[in-house]
Formats: C-alpha cells, structure tokens, sequence
C-alpha cells in the first residue's frame, strides 16, 4: 500500500503494508480506482464517474456492499496511506479508469473464453 520507492525498509517487508486481493480488485486498487476504509474494511468507490465505468464495474462484480474479509492490527496505517495518496488520484500518464475497466473485461472475456475451451 506505501509504494516501496516511498517505503522504508521495514514498510518494505512489513505484511501488514499489503492485501491479498482477487486480480480484479488488486488492478483497481494498485491503480487508485478504489480503496477500503482503514476503519471497518468497506470498499470505497470513487464519487464521480461515468455511467459506463459503473456498469462496468457492476459486471465485474464490484459493488458497493464489499468488505475485506480479514484485517489485521496494523494494517489500518496502510490503508490510510492509500486513501490520502493514491485513491482517487489521476495519475500524470493520462490513466483513464474508463478505459481501463473495458480492458479488465475484455481480459478476462478472453481468459474466461480459454479456461471454458474443451481439451
């Protein structure tokens, strides 16, 4: 959650400063689209977007109603890093959230596309 070029070395290798997360939502979070409360765990979603990028997270199953399942003691210092510096920002590239859910879909329409192929 602190990015490892703003770490120090015991943030580095602390477990704390990580979630295991499903790829859907690690790509999302890595990239500021949501994040959770350092409090109770609830999911946060950003306040302003487009109706595409709702829907989109819809299909991928990202509702407003996700919490983390586990939260260890310590983990809540991460967590409010990750709200103030990363969640929510645009980043300088240009990264557009819209674009990159279309992404995550056709990924995974591709993916699941391959697992489902019979051998």
């Amino acid at each position: 959650m602190v990015l490892c070029r703003e770490s120090t070395d015991f943030e580095r290798v602390d477990p704390k400063n990580s979630l295991l997360l499903s790829p859907n939502y690690d790509k999302l979070f890595d990239r500021g689209v949501i994040s959770f409360s350092a409090s109770n765990g609830k999911i946060l979603l950003p306040e302003k977007m487009s109706a595409s990028f709702w829907r989109n997270l819809d299909r991928l199953g990202i509702t407003d109603d996700k919490c983390l399942s586990f939260m260890p003691d310590g983990t809540e210092k991460y967590l409010s890093y990750h709200q103030k510096m990363i969640f929510g920002y645009e980043p300088v590239s240009g990264f557009d959230a819209d674009v990159f859910l279309e992404d995550m879909l056709r990924q995974d329409i591709i993916l699941a596309s391959i697992e489902s192929s019979p051998k």
